[in-house]
């Protein structure tokens, strides 16, 4: 399975819990580690945090860019070279 495919499974079973569910249940029904859910899920945040930057209002947007650029402020450096490929 690719990551994209794992990613989109994974929104799939957050959206099909009406409760919160544990990253260890997820791990289960995904077949992959607990940390590889964590993974998955920072990944989630940032993509969701990108998409709302660039099209919803300019006051919502400000906001993702914002906390965006905090989480890149923390970023080791060579995560940030990382995350600049895939812009």
């Amino acid at each position: 399975m690719s990551r994209t495919e794992r990613l989109f499974d994974l929104l799939q079973l957050l959206r099909s819990h009406r409760y919160p569910i544990t990253a260890a249940k997820l791990a289960t029904e995904l077949e992959v580690t607990v940390r590889t859910v964590y993974r998955d899920i920072l990944t989630l945040l940032a993509l969701g945090a990108r998409w709302v930057s660039q099209r919803a209002d300019s006051r919502l947007a400000h906001a993702a860019r914002n906390a965006l650029a905090r989480i890149e402020a923390v970023l080791p450096t060579k995560l940030r070279e990382y995350r600049g490929r895939d812009n």
